[in-house]
């Protein structure tokens, strides 16, 4: 069972994420509509987005590690690895790149990533 316990866990959070994220949105925008200016306002959700967009990030390098070590870092070369919990994909790709063990897959989502910066 303890081996399990992890896979629980996990089958948990994401069941609450899916079932309350929605109510968690509208709270907070609500919360922030009737308490401040509408400028504000804007910065707060912004700042809100971008805190997410970071962690779901995170999230998607912890979650595609073995993927991600498979098709973007050449085999056989010191890479930066996919799956350290504190790193986003930029991070890491960057790291790649500068150590020049990104596979052609990585260098084309480094110049997406570039682009959107």
């Amino acid at each position: 069972m303890k081996k399990l316990s992890g896979l629980i866990f996990y089958a948990i959070g994401t069941l609450l994420i899916v079932l309350f994220t929605p109510l968690g949105f509208l709270y907070t925008a609500l919360r922030n509509i009737c308490f401040l200016k509408f400028s504000d306002w804007i910065k707060q959700i912004q700042n809100y987005f971008l805190v997410l967009v970071v962690a779901l990030d995170q999230y998607a390098n912890v979650m595609m590690k073995d993927l991600f070590n498979s098709i973007v870092i050449k085999q056989g070369y010191k890479g930066y690895t996919f799956g350290n919990p504190d790193d986003t994909i930029g991070y890491v790709i960057r790291q790649n790149k500068k150590r020049e063990s990104l596979t052609l897959f990585g260098k084309f989502i480094q110049l997406i990533i570039d682009h959107k910066r």
